[in-house]
């Protein structure tokens, strides 16, 4: 669990994410947390995000704005379609606007203001240990308890090997008790 910013992330159920955003304040903040809940992108990426990169079936991360420097595309989850035409048709945005914009004109959300809400929000909600990240973590780590393969995962989550990936995993107390009934 993540304390004072050392450890990782919290990972949330995807009920529990979807309640978080919810509490979110409507606008860019929500806009940008229903981003990462469908994309397991890092916030870094999904805040320098523009309007001419989303499709009605895919979401580009481009190469300058991605950790690894290689662009990936995310196919489009309805919901967070939903989202965006209805963001789209509130904003009124060009193609080159950022999809959520920041204090400053023609200047995507900050990092920091967005962990600042999102911290605020958790303290209302009771939820400890999560960050950012936990929308990362939670999403890469119900897929794999779906048994989505590392490889497609890797595909999505744009790590670089699948050792990097499997660390953002979290092994439920479930599942290795699983593993242990299966010894006998």
């Amino acid at each position: 669990m993540k304390q004072n910013r050392f450890g990782q992330a919290s990972v949330l159920s995807p009920q529990h994410l979807d309640n978080l955003i919810d509490a979110l304040p409507a606008g860019p903040h929500r806009v940008l947390a229903t981003i990462l809940r469908f994309t397991a992108a890092r916030v870094s990426e999904a805040r320098m995000l523009r309007w001419a990169e989303i499709s009605d079936t895919h979401i580009l991360f481009t190469a300058a704005t991605t950790k690894t420097k290689t662009s990936r595309e995310v196919p489009m989850a309805p919901q967070l379609l939903d989202v965006l035409k209805r963001w789209k048709a509130e904003t009124n945005p060009r193609p080159t606007d950022f999809i959520v914009p920041g204090g400053l004109v023609g200047r995507p959300m900050s990092r920091q203001a967005f962990d600042k809400q999102l911290r605020a929000t958790c303290e209302q909600l009771g939820l400890s240990g999560v960050s950012t990240h936990s929308f990362r973590r939670s999403c890469l780590t119900a897929a794999n308890d779906k048994g989505i393969s590392l490889r497609h995962l890797q595909s999505i989550s744009g790590h670089t090997s699948l050792a990097a990936l499997e660390r953002y995993l979290a092994v439920s107390e479930e599942h290795k008790v699983a593993v242990v009934e299966a010894f006998g």
